[in-house]
């Protein structure tokens, strides 16, 4: 059930993503003013933490657009998009919601993997092809990794007691879960990479005089008690991203855990949004 302070009249939407997959998407629609904030939720329950950040949005004039990404909630497929795939399906839900509708003023905020699809979906030259850097606004990563891979490496280093036997046991394991990866058809964790997305884009900029793309600043948002991608990640996200653009803005929140930053200050989490 949505959160009780979410309108009650959503309109579900459609499309096909990649791959023929069935895609749903829940829009809450008051205004005609073309602000629309699409929102990427993470995987699993935490669906149901971006219904509270909606509804600020929806109180401050945006229309808003939660979007289910494969495999999870009302969307079809069996398997989950890992952000990679994911990243390709956003780009498909903004072409239908520009030709749609006349969204304008496009906030892109993505919550963990959600957060990864929309970084990874700046460096997409789909993305750029299709104009969409002229509807999008600005982009808000909330608790993004810098990597699938760094995401376990990490949990491996900071989590569990260190001996041969286990790292061993560890590392193949986690070369087999990237090798099943990339046979299902996305990728191998390390190039699960919102980071390695940044650095593409810095490379779509260096070609700017030819492809003709405007810079769209990211805010990255994370919590200093994150215990699944932790708070560096995010720093290391926003370092890597901040030779091309100096708009950039990184905001961290003392006692947020993974996803949590704006339940321990809604005003200071939507203050950062709308002044970016």
């Amino acid at each position: 059930m949505a959160d009780e302070r979410l309108p009650n009249s959503a309109v579900e939407l459609s499309i096909i993503g990649s791959g023929g997959v069935t895609l749903k998407g829940d829009l809450y629609a008051k205004s005609a003013d073309g602000k629309l904030a699409v929102i990427v939720p993470g995987y699993g329950d935490s669906v149901k933490t971006v219904y509270a950040p909606a509804a600020e949005y929806i109180k401050r004039g945006f229309d808003v657009l939660i979007v289910y990404p494969r495999g999870i909630g009302k969307s079809g497929g069996k398997n989950c998009g890992l952000s990679c795939v994911d990243a390709k399906d956003l780009v498909r839900w903004l072409k239908y919601l520009t030709g749609r509708f006349n969204a304008s003023q496009i906030i892109l905020h993505g919550f963990s993997f959600g957060a990864s699809a929309v970084i990874q979906s700046l460096s997409l030259r789909a993305f750029y092809k299709a104009k969409l850097d002229k509807c999008v606004s600005k982009v808000i990563a909330d608790s993004a990794f810098t990597s699938l891979h760094d995401v376990f490496k990490d949990y491996y280093t900071h989590f569990t007691k260190k001996n041969r036997f286990q790292r061993f046991f560890f590392m193949r394991m986690l070369y087999c879960m990237s090798f099943i990866s990339f046979l299902s058809g996305k990728n191998f964790f390390g190039n699960i990479s919102p980071i390695k997305s940044l650095k593409r884009r810095e490379r779509l900029f260096a070609k700017s005089k030819k492809i003709k793309i405007r810079v769209i600043p990211i805010l990255f948002l994370h919590g200093k008690n994150d215990t699944v991608c932790r708070f560096e990640m995010a720093e290391k996200l926003f370092a890597s991203s901040g030779s091309v653009e100096r708009q950039n803005r990184i905001v961290l929140f003392d006692e947020a855990s993974h996803g949590g930053s704006f339940y321990t200050n809604p005003k200071k989490y939507m203050e950062n949004i709308l002044s970016l």
